[in-house]
């Protein structure tokens, strides 16, 4: 494992056969929505893309993404990295607090008629609800037990 710097003082983390090819460009750090991402730029066909470090290392067919499995951008080793859908892509995601109803747990929001604690899972963009529970940790198991069985190893569990 290498580490190759990055812009900022961050560094994104390699496996050793990779990174003579990858310590030739020069990556910046990309801020995502929940962890930093190493991409550089080129030019092809006379236009100018970003291109992420990760895409350098595994081969992603059209109409698939590359997915770190840990959640963390910045690390591209080879034993991080899976070929996924899009879909597959969110159910890996970390939770994405929208408003003040929402709970710290993923799948787990505040339902004020009932003054209890909803989970409920998305997938292919279909909601279902998963009951209604007194406490926010029960909530967040049932989402848990849900998302292990719909996503398998791509859920993104609270615990």
């Amino acid at each position: 494992m290498k580490r190759i710097p990055l812009t900022q003082g961050k560094f994104a983390i390699v496996d050793d056969e990779d990174y003579e090819r990858l310590i030739q460009y020069d990556w910046y750090v990309h801020k995502g929505r929940h962890t930093y991402y190493a991409r550089r730029s080129v030019k092809e066909d006379g236009k100018w893309k970003v291109r992420c470090m990760h895409s350098d290392i595994i081969n992603v067919p059209t109409g698939f993404q590359a997915d770190h499995k840990n959640r963390k951008g910045y690390d591209n080793r080879k034993c991080n990295l899976r070929i996924c859908t899009h879909a597959q892509n969110i159910q890996n995601s970390k939770l994405n607090k929208t408003s003040k109803y929402s709970s710290r747990y993923k799948g787990v929001s505040w339902f004020k008629i009932t003054k209890k604690w909803r989970a409920y899972i998305k997938k292919n963009n279909v909601f279902t609800s998963l009951g209604y529970y007194s406490n926010e940790i029960d909530a967040a198991k049932a989402y848990d037990k849900a998302a292990r069985g719909l996503f398998g190893e791509f859920a993104c569990t609270n615990f």
